[in-house]
């Protein structure tokens, strides 16, 4: 990205052109070239949500990207040692 620091919107957008995410296994040929084309630049994580939009693949990237978040939340927790305290969703 060019002039601007990476915000983990557009990491996510990075990985999924990268083997391993669903939709680099779903996004092949046209699908795939307009997706690379689309994370460059400015407004990149804007253009790259449209096009996964328009190829009818966005609920799959939602949960994609969430799961990611959880996991970069779950791994900062752990290395500043901090645990979570599971609340008895009975108890208010």
């Amino acid at each position: 990205m060019s002039g601007a620091a990476e915000t983990a919107e557009d990491s996510d957008a990075l990985i999924a052109t990268s083997p391993g995410c669903p939709l680099s296994e779903l996004a092949a040929g046209e699908l795939r070239d307009t997706l690379e084309r689309a994370i460059e630049g400015r407004a990149a994580f804007r253009r790259f949500k449209g096009e996964v939009g328009r190829s009818g693949l966005l609920d799959r990237w939602h949960a994609y990207s969430d799961e990611r978040r959880r996991g970069r939340a779950r791994e900062w927790l752990a290395a500043e040692d901090i645990r979570l305290a599971l609340r008895d969703p009975g108890r208010r």
